[in-house]
């Protein structure tokens, strides 16, 4: 995605809906995962799957949770993973409907945890990756969604 050498094409500048070259990676990730569609390359290979082959972006992962996670595991695994967050989604609406002392507050505080963390994996690969500072406090938060909904 480079021009030729001696050309010159101006930075790409960032706007509001702009996507300053991530639209490009990810189109890019899209392709690649369609080359092993159901299962993926391996949990944990993004960084290595993904190569930024485009001018406009410059990252070592797709900045995407769910495109990267189907390019690990494919579309099974992404289908599991929805479904793994509806059950945790239908755990905390479930804990906030039983009044007990303290429960409702940790739960709307492990929902409002899962939603936020959903809404920002559309432009943050780091929810699922190994070591991101984020990954540990979001899901000790939200995996205590249903011993919540069940104590």
């Amino acid at each position: 995605g480079h021009p030729p050498v001696g050309d010159y094409r101006p930075p790409v500048t960032r706007t509001l809906f702009g996507s300053s070259g991530r639209a490009q990676a990810w189109a890019g990730a899209l392709r690649q995962g369609e080359q092993r569609p159901a299962v993926g390359y391996g949990f944990g290979m993004e960084d290595h799957v993904f190569v930024d082959r485009f001018y406009a972006f410059e990252g070592l992962q797709v900045e995407n949770s769910y495109i990267g996670l189907f390019l690990q595991i494919g579309a099974v695994g992404v289908a599991l993973f929805v479904v793994l967050l509806l059950s945790l989604a239908k755990d905390g609406v479930g804990a906030l409907r039983v009044p007990a002392p303290g429960r409702s507050t940790a739960a709307a505080a492990g929902l409002g945890v899962l939603i936020s963390a959903a809404v920002i994996g559309i432009s943050q690969s780091g929810l699922l990756s190994v070591g991101n500072i984020a990954a540990v406090p979001i899901w000790l938060s939200v995996l205590a969604l249903p011993a919540l909904a069940r104590a």
